[in-house]
């Protein structure tokens, strides 16, 4: 017999851990959000950063002060080096 088919799609969807560590969030002058961590299985720090633009982006989006077309446009002009 085979499983019901919400119960498979609810044990594909269980989040996983990927590494656990400390976590620095910083916030730049120019509004880039920088998240710096040290792993539990690693000695040496590591960080990514979210650039200012799309922050605010994001920001204006969720505020609905720009709708999804227009976000899309913004992040093709970013890609595009415009």
């Amino acid at each position: 017999m085979s499983e019901p088919t919400s119960e498979i799609t609810e044990a594909n969807n269980v989040p996983i851990i990927v590494h656990k560590g400390v976590y620095t969030l910083w916030e730049k002058p120019d509004g880039t959000l920088r998240v710096q961590y040290h792993r539990d299985d690693k000695e040496e720090d590591d960080f990514f950063e979210l650039p200012g633009a799309m922050v605010r982006m994001a920001k204006a989006a969720q505020e609905g002060k720009m709708n999804p077309m227009d976000m899309m446009k913004s992040v093709m002009k970013m890609g595009m080096g415009r």
